[in-house]
């Protein structure tokens, strides 16, 4: 029969564990039968999903990848059925020519076959640069195709491994035109894929993406960013990270280079620095080593030099209360007092009165949280 788009035997006539068992006892007496049992079951309906196990209980080889490809090309063999050789070590004994092919050919296959050739390329190429290097070409591909597939929502680890993988190229470092290739790609997959589980996936890329890689990746993020239409609030939200007041966080927008943001916001003062604004953290810890929270740096300077754009202090205000946070909002909002005392007597008047205006809000908002205070436990008292 046909099941998703895949011939199917029926589920009575699997036992896959007995059937590998077997066979992996008879390569000892018999290795030729073994072998007259793989080429039948790439052809055939009701054995073709044994074959990953079969070939991994008796050593993979070049043939018998040969036989997967044949398998996974007649619709027969169902791609995840190769995460049966996600072990380390598994594919050593085949040469990386014929795995290139069956990489390539997964990645083009279908969203399992995608993230099984992910998976595979991980697992394979873990802890050696060297061979790494022989798979550069499908590390760019998969880079590049990511956007055509949806991760699977019950494989979350699908995109561990993806990061994994792309963080191996992104250590290569700016320098490297292979990990130049890939953090063009997976910006530009970002970006294309907003609103997506694959957004998702590839924005736990994005504080490597944009400190190592800036000037590659800002301007497609940055686009998106300009582009003003009804996604960029998801830009927002990736950029500033889901960190709340604690100094020990970095949000990702703070991990582009300080001088390279500064140029963004230059290029396009109409609306980049308010965006710098709304995703920069807003406070940093004291440089003397207390605990007393001060203004940060990059949100000081991109005050200091464009308080005055259009919507950039309303930014700031807003960042100041978009976070979660246990406890009361007046202790909250009090972190908040000593940097913007700081800023009473800025050299522009506009953020000067924007500062008094957020201090006399803090002043009102401890003032009608104490109020609700004291009504609660009025009641329970009475």
């Amino acid at each position: 029969m046909v099941k998703n788009g895949y011939v199917n035997a029926p589920e009575g006539d699997r036992n896959d564990d007995l059937l590998t068992g077997y066979l992996y006892g008879l390569r000892e007496r018999d290795p030729e039968a073994v072998d007259r049992f793989k080429q039948e079951a790439a052809r055939s309906v009701q054995f073709a999903r044994t074959l990953p196990h079969v070939c991994r209980s008796t050593g993979i080889t070049a043939v018998d990848v040969k036989l997967v490809l044949q398998a996974l090309e007649a619709r027969l063999l169902p791609p995840d059925r190769l995460e049966a050789w996600l072990i380390q070590g598994c594919l050593k004994g085949v040469p990386a020519s014929d795995l290139a092919t069956l990489f390539d050919k997964l990645l083009e296959h279908s969203a399992k076959g995608f993230f099984t050739a992910i998976g595979l390329l991980d697992t394979h190429c873990m802890g050696s640069r060297d061979t790494l290097d022989q798979f550069l070409p499908q590390v760019r591909k998969a880079a590049e195709k990511v956007t055509e597939w949806k991760r699977p929502a019950f494989r979350e680890i699908a995109g561990s491994d993806f990061e994994t993988l792309m963080g191996r190229v992104l250590k290569r470092g700016s320098d490297d035109p292979d990990a130049q290739a890939v953090a063009a790609s997976l910006a530009n997959g970002f970006v294309q894929s907003l609103g997506s589980r694959t957004a998702r996936m590839l924005e736990r890329l994005l504080p490597t993406l944009l400190a190592d890689f800036a000037g590659i990746t800002l301007p497609f993020i940055g686009a998106a960013i300009l582009a003003a239409n009804s996604k960029v609030w998801l830009l927002e939200f990736a950029m500033r990270g889901r960190v709340g007041p604690r100094l020990e966080r970095t949000p990702v927008m703070a991990k582009v280079p300080e001088e390279t943001l500064i140029a963004w916001c230059k290029a396009h003062p109409d609306s980049a620095p308010a965006f710098a604004a709304a995703t920069l953290p807003v406070l940093a810890a004291a440089e003397d080593g207390t605990a007393r929270p001060v203004l940060h740096p990059r949100m000081a300077r991109v005050i200091d030099e464009f308080g005055g754009c259009e919507g950039v202090l309303e930014s700031v205000g807003r960042n100041m209360t978009t976070f979660t946070w246990v406890g009361s909002p007046s202790s909250r909002m009090k972190l908040y007092r000593a940097p913007l005392e700081s800023l009473r007597s800025h050299e522009k008047a506009v953020v000067s009165r924007w500062a008094e205006a957020q201090l006399r809000y803090i002043d009102e908002s401890s003032e009608q949280w104490q109020s609700w205070v004291e009504e609660q436990e009025a009641r329970m008292d009475g």
